[in-house]
């Protein structure tokens, strides 16, 4: 008994500190651990609010557009008829390509439920001195029914993207029924599918040399 007593007593000086840097090292180990499982739940709620912020962003809305006064978007929509004056059957639509010198702003409506023909005003803005074109125009509203239908069934129920676009063209719109307003603001889809939709109308009902050339209303 006292033999195993004294062999336990004099156990080498250096196992016992091999033990406590292991218990050392298992606790940095584990702080380790904790920090990063820390850091990586924080970016992952980083990432999903930067996602439902990108979402919601670019939804669409049943509301009139909410814009900074101070931006281009909203300097283009002051440049358009009212939404109170679309008749209860129209829409507006502004079109900002990145990296280019003309801007669009567009505004068309059904004045009667049976009228022949919708009316529009398309406003070009070009410059950083910007000249101001203006054109009125009409189109057949068979083909103004059209337009919007489609519109409506890409627009309507828009959840929204978490993409992130470069050098494409930021699109708002803003459709009238009755007294129900929906609008949105972004890039990418289905910006880029209304965009298509609304040129190659006017370019096929009501030419005009100041439209843009390509489907995204770029030069």
């Amino acid at each position: 008994m006292g033999m195993g007593k004294i062999g336990s007593e004099q156990r080498p000086r250096w196992l016992k500190w091999l033990h406590r840097i292991g218990y050392v090292t298992t606790i940095i180990v584990l702080i380790q651990i904790l920090g990063i499982a820390t850091f990586i739940t924080i970016q992952l709620l980083k990432d999903y609010k930067i996602q439902n912020a990108l979402r919601k962003q670019s939804s669409t809305h049943e509301r009139p557009l909410l814009v900074n006064d101070d931006s281009n978007m909203s300097q283009l929509l002051r440049l358009l008829p009212s939404l109170d004056t679309l008749q209860g059957n129209g829409f507006r639509f502004v079109a900002d390509p990145d990296w280019f010198h003309k801007d669009y702003a567009l505004a068309l409506y059904l004045p009667a439920p049976n009228g022949s023909r919708a009316k529009g005003v398309i406003i070009i803005k070009e410059g950083s001195n910007p000249s101001i074109k203006q054109h009125n125009f009409t189109i057949p509203a068979n083909a103004y029914r059209t337009l919007v239908k489609n519109i409506d069934k890409k627009t309507d129920s828009w959840k929204g993207s978490t993409m992130i676009f470069f050098h494409y063209t930021t699109t708002a719109f803003e459709r009238v029924r009755g007294k129900k307003v929906t609008s949105g603001i972004g890039q990418g889809y289905p910006y880029t599918e209304i965009q298509s939709l609304i040129l190659t109308t006017l370019k096929e009902y009501a030419p005009n040399d100041d439209l843009p050339k390509n489907p995204d209303w770029t030069d």
